[in-house]
């Protein structure tokens, strides 16, 4: 294992308008960046920009350009932390996706490329969506159990 990979689910907890983050996380994510450990994914990025665009469009305008904003800054400081799906990442996922929808669950192709791009770079996901990721043949870690590791 080289480090770690932050599902979607995970980074929100470190945006700004998240009502209740999880103690320590924070920190925790902090510590593992400063070690070089930490990495995101760009489907990430493209969830996160989805979900701001859908924000901004229900009206929530206030609360999609504090999240823009957060976005901005987030990959300017992960660049090139932020792994691209390439071609051995979508063979990779491809593999994870069947090997989940063969144990009756289907994870979608979101986390299918994030269960690839862990997979080929040798990164732990932390997500708080074990089943899907576990089903895709991964052994994730929950933000609140990561904490705890410490």
């Amino acid at each position: 294992m080289t480090g770690f990979l932050l599902d979607t689910n995970a980074i929100s907890l470190l945006a700004p308008t998240k009502a209740k983050p999880v103690p320590g996380f924070a920190e925790w994510v902090e510590r593992r960046d400063f070690e070089g450990k930490i990495f995101l994914s760009a489907v990430s990025i493209h969830e996160m920009q989805r979900g701001i665009h859908r924000l901004d469009a229900a009206g929530a305008v206030r609360k999609a350009e504090a999240l823009k904003r957060w976005l901005l800054g987030l990959i300017e400081g992960y660049d090139e932390k932020i792994l691209p799906v390439a071609l051995w990442t979508a063979i990779l996922s491809g593999q994870a996706e069947a090997a989940a929808i063969g144990a009756g669950r289907n994870p979608g192709m979101a986390d299918a490329l994030i269960a690839g791009t862990a997979r080929e770079f040798d990164l732990i996901v932390v997500t708080d969506n074990l089943g899907d990721f576990i089903a895709c043949g991964m052994s994730p870690l929950r933000p609140i159990d990561a904490v705890g590791q410490e």
